[in-house]
């Protein structure tokens, strides 16, 4: 699923470990769980759905945290934020399954849990009992289903810091060590800029830093290198990465990509500019079939497009359509680490063995790709040459090159 995420904040959350939430809510909620939510379920549920149960009913553990989230036999018992699509809700107001078993509960109750869901459902419980456990590791026949990426999104718990911290410090010392000290002024200055730049932070920066290290003196540099143009270029050198970028081809015949220079400013560009993820994702891979209200901005989906083309690419190969399918195999092996964080690659030949892709999804998505003009002509005998495509440009851009 793709989400607005502008990289600025994304990038700030590296750099100073932003918290997302009010404190204070947290602290509320999870007083909430434990005065109104956590005595119901002690009360009409634990026995038949904790540890002290014969038969944990439909496989779901309501005495821990972890039970809600993962759920039982049906999936999570949680929505969070939405009651209506929440099946222990639904249980509980018998239009399902009917729970308890031993009579519905007072509508008072049952908001209280609707109340509960529709706030993020926090649950301040820690820990799993070992019998949870051991029993959902046992149920759990596919690979996939014991591996935290395959899992349905749940809420998660919601900490104060006073409980990260004591269970952080908690597992420090059952391992006989010490927290780090607090890092100094000039130490949190070099992080900052080395991890919003890339650069050491400049000598006036770290003197005036130093006469005034306040928090809100951190706040303005922070603003100020996010501002800054080598913001831009260390955050976009990351993704370049990821997107296999080089001024060359590779591989067997290695062709200079004249025009990979662009690509790499339209990624500069994207994260100077703040554009929204699901834009910038899109562009990549769709860019020319956009179009847009003016050449400009036609001109960049069209550019966001040599995603496709970089990479490691036999353009000598002599059959043609095996060069063909080999690209495509390279762009759905590269979209899918780079946007899902999967190798798709293996279900060219398989069944993966382990990633929940079957070889139907790989050639439903290759097919899409298949359908991609990526290579055009040739270089030289029997050297397949990139497709090339004229980028538009403003009527008056054109009318002073034809003066």
């Amino acid at each position: 699923m793709l989400w607005w995420c502008p990289f600025r904040r994304f990038a700030v959350l590296f750099a100073i470990g932003a918290i997302a939430v009010s404190l204070d809510d947290a602290a509320a909620d999870d007083a909430y769980f434990r005065t109104e939510i956590e005595p119901l379920l002690e009360q009409h549920c634990l026995d038949c759905h904790s540890g002290s149960a014969d038969d944990v009913g439909g496989g779901l553990w309501l005495d821990h945290a972890r039970g809600l989230q993962r759920g039982g036999d049906s999936g999570p018992a949680i929505v969070a934020h939405e009651p209506d699509a929440s099946p222990l809700i639904q249980a509980l107001r018998y239009e399902t399954s009917e729970m308890p078993p031993s009579g519905r509960l007072p509508d008072g109750d049952i908001a209280k849990f609707e109340r509960w869901v529709r706030e993020g459902a926090a649950d301040p419980r820690a820990g799993v009992p070992p019998e949870a456990k051991a029993v959902a590791d046992e149920s759990a026949t596919d690979p996939g289903e014991r591996f935290w990426s395959f899992e349905a999104p749940a809420q998660p718990p919601v900490l104060s810091p006073q409980e990260i911290d004591r269970q952080i410090r908690g597992q420090l010392e059952a391992q006989g060590l010490t927290p780090a000290p607090i890092a100094s002024p000039s130490q949190q200055l070099r992080r900052l800029a080395y991890v919003l730049t890339g650069l050491p932070p400049r000598e006036s920066e770290v003197r005036a830093f130093l006469a005034d290290p306040s928090d809100a003196h951190y706040a303005a540099l922070v603003d100020r290198y996010l501002n800054s143009p080598a913001y831009a270029e260390q955050w976009g050198r990351h993704w370049l990465d990821v997107a296999r970028y080089a001024d060359s081809n590779g591989n067997d015949f290695n062709a200079t990509l004249h025009n990979a220079w662009r690509y790499r400013d339209y990624v500069i560009e994207s994260f100077a500019n703040d554009r929204p993820f699901d834009e910038f994702a899109r562009q990549q891979i769709a860019g020319d079939l956009f179009g847009g209200d003016s050449a400009e901005e036609i001109r960049s989906g069209v550019v966001a497009t040599g995603f496709l083309s970089l990479g490691p690419k036999m353009l000598s190969e002599r059959d043609k359509e095996k060069l063909r399918m080999d690209i495509v195999d390279e762009q759905v092996d590269t979209i899918g680490r780079t946007f899902a964080g999967l190798t798709l690659g293996c279900a060219r030949c398989h069944d993966h063995k382990f990633d929940p892709i079957p070889q139907t999804d790989y050639y439903a998505v290759a097919g899409i790709f298949r359908s991609t003009r990526t290579i055009e002509g040739e270089l030289q005998q029997y050297v397949s040459d990139l497709n090339r495509v004229d980028l538009p440009v403003s009527i008056e851009r054109a009318t002073a090159w034809d003066a």
